[in-house]
């Protein structure tokens, strides 16, 4: 579930940037005469031409290797894309991690949250708890809720750090007050259980509803089968 809702966001941005792309059909050539003489931004249009086929023979080979080339170069919005697309599982093997640290490096929240939960769960890199934490952190210093969960996690299993209900309490709290459903979910789960609030039954069902409400499938299967 974390891993669908961050790329929803990312598809979202790639989106935005094939929507650019549509709009300038007729500037293909002027876009990659640019691109060849080193402009990222262009780079990254002339990219998402190939991808959709406006103004130009769509071809995915093609939208890689100019989004690859962007992405490269540090045009955070070439990296978003090219993540969009290898998820889309449109032909490309290439391996995310150097994309999403080339990404958090620049201060993309959402990036550092799935480099985290890489870490975090051995996928194409080493396990790392200590990594893990540090890299969840710096997401939900910038404000990507779905760090704060996954930070929430840690200090509940206290993996990467000392076990603190408290903090993982309050860091679902700040992610629900945000409308994320998996954080009101989570918060609800420590109030009926009384673990690092007191325990209150009450609350903790107001609390899966409204994850349910916010598309939580666990907090909707939850009010369910009650």
């Amino acid at each position: 579930m974390i891993k669908i809702a961050v790329f929803c966001s990312l598809f979202i941005f790639s989106f935005s940037i094939n929507a650019i792309a549509s709009e300038k059909e007729a500037d293909f050539k002027t876009y990659k005469a640019s691109c060849d003489s080193g402009d990222n931004y262009s780079c990254t249009i002339v990219g998402a031409m190939y991808m959709i086929g406006k103004g130009v023979t769509q071809s995915d080979e093609k939208a890689f290797s100019y989004y690859l080339k962007s992405c490269e170069n540090e045009d955070l919005a070439a990296c978003i894309a090219l993540i969009a697309a290898i998820h889309e599982e449109r032909g490309f093997k290439e391996n995310l991690i150097p994309i999403l640290r080339l990404g958090c490096d620049r201060e993309n929240a959402e990036m550092c949250f799935v480099l985290g939960s890489a870490y975090l769960n051995g996928q194409d890199v080493e396990p790392d708890d200590n990594i893990a934490f540090n890299l969840l952190k710096k997401s939900c210093d910038g404000k990507n809720t779905y760090g704060c969960n996954g930070l929430a996690t840690m200090y509940i299993l206290g993996r990467g750090v000392k076990k603190d209900f408290n903090k993982a309490s309050s860091l679902f709290k700040k992610s629900c007050k945000e409308k994320n459903g998996q954080g009101c979910y989570g918060l609800g789960q420590l109030y009926y259980h009384g673990i690092g609030v007191t325990k209150d039954i009450k609350n903790a069902q107001m609390l899966i509803k409204k994850a349910c409400d916010l598309g939580d499938e666990h907090a909707c299967e939850s009010t369910q089968s009650k």
